[in-house]
């Protein structure tokens, strides 16, 4: 469980210039996610913790878009590297007159 002054670290995290990726890697590698979001409900009257827990929650639906926005991309290269072959194996087994 982390403690209460941990949140002006993550809000300097928070507030950084970094991307919403970068933000993300860094508070789950120091501090991890799920500790930051009891952390934020523990102490929900006080503003700042419900700013970082709304932050929070903008940057993982970031990444997480993101992610999904990857796999998608993955997968219709794969489908149109398997059309392509599919037509050249098609052009290749052509019988010609």
């Amino acid at each position: 469980m982390l403690d209460h002054d941990a949140i002006f670290e993550i809000y300097e995290i928070m507030k950084s210039e970094k991307s919403d990726y970068d933000k993300f890697l860094e508070l789950q590698s120091k501090y991890g996610i799920d500790n930051i979001e009891l952390l934020c409900k523990n102490y929900d009257d006080e503003a700042i913790f419900s700013y970082c827990s709304s932050r929070l929650e903008s940057i993982k639906n970031s990444v997480y878009a993101f992610q999904e926005y990857v796999s998608y991309v993955r997968q219709y290269r794969a489908s149109l590297r398997g059309q392509i072959f599919k037509e050249q194996r098609a052009k290749e087994n052509k019988k010609t007159l």
